[in-house]
């Protein structure tokens, strides 16, 4: 009798057991009697969209047939094979090419020079240079030449510790365009005919750094800089005329 009552309602409502299972069937529950057996679906699968609560079905994934050993490698021979369908890509199965290992290279360590030659040049500046009278010089008369070159110190990150630099003008060259060098802070020039001429200091700089509480590392690195570039005009002295009376 049940069985009767059920394929009347099928063919009431224009569905099989087959549409009715996969949830085809347009049926409105609420109209099946009491007691009966109904398999309602509240809109039909191939129209697009699910039944409220039911999970939308995800896209079949691509199987392969695959064989490894017992102990799970596939070039670690054992007396068992297992063969099993597989997610394509999920496992290396005998037979496939065993990819190379990607070798791993640590990026090398920063020596110290690189290390404080990037501080040095985030701290310091162009050393500036200037001379007197600054205008222009007679032949044979001293110029006066002067460059600014001061120790320095700063904070800063050595080997990932917490480091003070120390940075120290040791050595001061003057380069004239006559050929004739200079050296120190304060220097005194003259020129033996009148031209114009170029000049220009270099700073050597001695680089010592401490990290922590720890004494002091005297010249872990050297650079030299060099200043602004002077013009010089040498002219020839005035004549003076000596009157007789």
């Amino acid at each position: 009798m049940l069985i009767e009552a059920l394929f009347g309602f099928f063919a009431l409502a224009g569905c099989d057991l087959t549409k009715a299972a996969l949830g085809q069937c347009d049926v409105d529950c609420a109209d099946s009697q009491a007691g009966s057996f109904t398999i309602c679906a509240s809109q039909g699968a191939g129209s697009g969209s699910t039944s409220p609560g039911r999970a939308q079905p995800s896209e079949p994934k691509p199987m392969r047939l695959c064989q490894y050993y017992v102990n799970g490698s596939i070039d670690q021979p054992t007396i068992g094979i297992i063969t099993s369908w597989i997610v394509v890509g999920s496992r290396l199965c005998i037979g496939d090419a065993i990819p190379e290992p990607i070798e791993f290279t640590a990026p090398a360590a920063k020596s110290v020079q690189t290390q404080l030659s990037e501080q040095f040049g985030a701290s310091t500046t162009k050393p500036f240079a200037w001379w007197e009278p600054g205008d222009e010089l007679e032949v044979d008369e001293l110029g006066q030449f002067f460059v600014s070159a001061s120790e320095f110190q700063k904070s800063g990150l050595l080997f990932e510790e917490s480091a003070l630099i120390r940075f120290r003008p040791v050595q001061i060259s003057w380069n004239f365009s006559d050929g004739v060098p200079g050296s120190g802070s304060g220097y005194q020039k003259s020129f033996s005919e009148i031209g114009t001429y170029q000049a220009t200091a270099s700073v050597d700089y001695q680089v010592d750094y401490k990290i922590g509480s720890g004494g002091w590392v005297s010249n872990a690195a050297s650079w030299s800089l060099e200043s602004n570039r002077l013009t010089v005009v040498v002219i020839d002295p005035p004549r003076r005329t000596l009157l007789v009376g």
